[in-house]
């Protein structure tokens, strides 16, 4: 019987961690997909809040936009792409996100639902802005060690720059 039991429950918890922590970066069908600005220099990371995202601004005190904004301009920076001479601010309007409590990720982990963030992200220059592109990050992940906040968001956070900097920029060499 424990045999059995573990090559049953086994795999559940595997395919669970694989899907605990999820990313993406879409663009509308409908426009072309822009250039990477491999060579736009942005000055500064502006990220905001759109009007569906207030609306769940008090019951999720555990969003930050500034921290959000930190992460971007850490992860630009490290390409060496941030220039304050530059006229290109990138614009991040966060579209939706959710934080879950911290006594909600450690007990009960994924099945407490997961944070997860969402924004529609552009650059705008005096040339005109670029198409925008939808980022989207989530984790799910609990227990004492990944359902503590500093953990779960600082990870979101990153995890929502660094898509951020690999589209617009690609890979990194």
């Amino acid at each position: 019987m424990s045999n059995h039991f573990v090559r049953l429950v086994f795999p559940v918890v595997v395919v669970l961690t694989l899907v605990g922590c999820a990313s993406g970066v879409s663009r509308q069908a409908d426009s072309r997909a822009a250039p990477q600005a491999s060579s736009e220099r942005i000055s500064e990371v502006v990220v905001r809040l759109g009007p569906e995202a207030q609306k769940k601004a008090a019951d999720n005190p555990g969003f930050s936009t500034d921290a959000l904004a930190s992460a971007i301009r850490k992860q630009i920076g490290q390409r060496n792409m941030l220039d304050s001479g530059s006229a290109t601010v990138l614009d991040v309007e966060v579209t939706d996100f959710r934080v879950r409590s911290t006594a909600a990720a450690v007990l009960f982990g994924f099945m407490a639902g997961n944070d997860n963030v969402s924004g529609d992200v552009r650059l705008r220059s005096p040339n005109g802005d670029t198409a925008p592109f939808t980022v989207t990050a989530s984790y799910a992940l609990g227990g004492l060690a990944g359902g503590q906040d500093g953990n779960r968001m600082g990870w979101l956070y990153e995890e929502f720059a660094k898509l951020v900097t690999l589209e617009l920029y690609g890979e990194s060499k």
